[in-house]
């Protein structure tokens, strides 16, 4: 079995049973991603980031849907202390 497939696996597997594994290749957070969760734990509103990012804060709120996703969090507090622990954000 190639690598891909077994990380796959044991990814299934893992998550069946309920346990998080530190990141799937998916799970990777974007460059804007980072500089949402940035902005976020410097306080600032969908609004503001939307504005700073020149997109709407419409896109923001799908960024922060994927990003909780991807973090397996439901709030934006906690989606910035994980980004933190896995060392994807660094404030």
């Amino acid at each position: 079995m190639n690598e891909y497939l077994r990380q796959r696996l044991v990814a299934e597997r893992a998550r069946a049973i309920g346990v998080r594994l530190a990141v799937d290749a998916g799970d990777r957070l974007t460059e804007r991603e980072i500089a949402i969760l940035k902005d976020i734990s410097e306080g600032r509103a969908n609004k503001e980031i939307a504005r700073r990012l020149n997109v709407s804060v419409d896109t923001v709120k799908a960024d922060m849907k994927r990003i909780f996703s991807k973090l397996d969090v439901t709030d934006r507090t906690r989606a910035v202390i994980v980004a933190i622990q896995r060392g994807s954000l660094c404030i």
